[in-house]
């Protein structure tokens, strides 16, 4: 898991790594028109790369385009999880999730609090680098 583009290394566009391979996160719109990523999810992510929590979640194109293959999307974490797959997601398996707009789908955030560690290579689940 990485932090891309930003200004600093708390905040970027969220990247996933599976086989090598790099991919997007994707907040995608459900059919309601309603955003299924959050501040918790964000929260959770932040948490994973040794921070303490998120300040904000960016839809579009705040830390410029990421890639159109997307590994996870449509993610919604409770709180109470530790690892982005702990949450629900619409899509998690080892084949791609599909296009990913790159433009104007990718999620980015902004964490708060120690860096603890930098998470470019960590533990595999279920083929993706979490």
């Amino acid at each position: 898991m990485r932090l891309v583009s930003g200004a600093n290394r708390t905040e970027g566009r969220l990247d996933i790594c599976r086989n090598d391979v790099w991919g997007a996160v994707c907040y995608e719109d459900t059919d309601s028109g309603t955003h299924v990523f959050s501040l918790t999810t964000a929260s959770v992510a932040c948490f994973q790369m040794g921070f303490a929590g998120a300040v904000a979640w960016y839809t579009n194109e705040r830390f410029g385009p990421g890639t159109e293959d997307a590994w996870l999307k449509w993610v919604n974490c409770s709180g109470v999880e530790t690892k982005l797959y702990q949450c629900g997601a619409w899509c998690t398996n080892e084949v791609s999730c599909g296009y990913c707009d790159k433009y104007d789908y990718n999620v980015g955030i902004s964490c708060t609090g120690d860096y603890s560690t930098s998470c470019t290579t960590c533990s595999m689940v279920k083929g993706l680098v979490l």
